[in-house]
């Protein structure tokens, strides 16, 4: 019996030993009484789940300038549109509806559902920062 209990006490005391260092470890002080985790944070881990704000100017006339806009800010880029779905480029032609003019805040890739409609999905290569949108079927509730 007691060697069932030391099987499942040594990799316990384990984990717990290296979850305290990793936490001593991280912590970083800013200030005299403030101390902040030298970890990434969701964001920086994930672009595309930052959230923002956005507002586009006059300038920005079509979903595409919209969508070319939210990527510039994130280091992403469309994919090729030789490999893209053929409707694409219809769709990023369409003009920015007023509604859309400010979005926010959400993520960028709710930003960017939200901009081409939930017709269209967000396909991501985060290996090549690379996006681009697959048309889907719409169902409607019956």
């Amino acid at each position: 019996m007691s060697h069932i209990a030391n099987c499942w006490l040594l990799p316990a005391i384990l984990v717990l030993t290296l979850l305290f260092t990793e936490s001593l470890a991280a912590e970083v002080q800013i200030g005299r009484y403030a101390t902040v985790r030298a970890i990434p944070t969701d964001a920086q881990r994930d672009v595309m789940a930052t959230t923002i704000s956005m507002r586009f100017d006059a300038s920005v006339n079509t979903v595409g300038d919209a969508v070319a806009v939210i990527l510039e800010e994130v280091g992403y880029t469309l994919s090729d549109h030789a490999t893209a779905d053929p409707q694409r480029e219809r769709l990023l032609s369409h003009r920015l509806p007023t509604s859309h003019r400010e979005l926010g805040p959400l993520s960028i890739r709710a930003v960017l559902s939200t901009l081409v409609g939930p017709v269209w999905q967000l396909v991501e290569d985060p290996s090549d920062r690379l996006v681009t949108f697959e048309r889907c079927e719409l169902r409607i509730n019956e």
